[in-house]
């Protein structure tokens, strides 16, 4: 069960990019059926890993390296992931779009567990959805000059359960893409990571 307090500190914020030289710009616009799902929450999953001699020197030096470099290049298949979701303000020759530009990221929280129990989490019975909260990251939402509201398309959470293992928190956009294109996504950065 989560302890009184903050559950988890943050050891670190990245940013993971897709390689360079790629495309300096990509616009995806959305169909009809992508709108739907344009004032959805976002959808949020929790993977677990299970490492019960993980140390935090050997979570950042070794597992954290090889997870922001594999992202890396796992977003050079998935590009528009790295972009932002625009929505202008009012309907009109400017429809919603998801929009990379040269530059764009994927943001990447590293964190530590402050004495979450990883058994009781990972434990085949009932739980309050409210104790997973901390281990998956928010989109980043701002709002440009000229109105529109750009949202990020995907974010992702790495949290140690020091001696436990570390779980994996990827929050996306529906609008962005179904849960095929993000468990696509998901297996060719473990394949790459591996």
């Amino acid at each position: 069960m989560a302890p009184s307090g903050e559950p988890t500190t943050v050891l670190d914020r990245c940013l993971a990019t897709p390689p360079p030289g790629l495309v300096s710009r990509m616009s995806l616009r959305l169909s009809f059926f992508d709108i739907l799902w344009l004032h959805a929450p976002p959808v949020q999953r929790l993977v677990f890993y299970e490492i019960p001699e993980i140390t935090k020197t050997n979570f950042i030096e070794e597992i954290i390296p090889k997870l922001r470099d594999s992202l890396n290049l796992t977003l050079k298949y998935y590009i528009p992931l790295a972009g932002n979701l625009i929505i202008p303000p009012n309907s009109g020759p400017d429809s919603p779009e998801i929009l990379y530009k040269r530059g764009n990221s994927v943001p990447l929280i590293v964190a530590e567990s402050n004495a979450m129990d990883f058994e009781w989490l990972v434990a085949n019975h009932a739980r309050d959805s409210s104790d997973f909260h901390c281990l998956v990251p928010k989109l980043v939402q701002s709002t440009d000059d000229s109105g529109s509201i750009l949202s990020s398309v995907l974010a992702l959470q790495v949290t140690l359960f020091p001696n436990m293992g570390f779980s994996i928190g990827i929050t996306s956009h529906q609008a962005a893409g179904d849960a095929c294109t993000i468990f696509r996504f998901s297996r060719i950065w473990a394949f790459l990571a591996k």
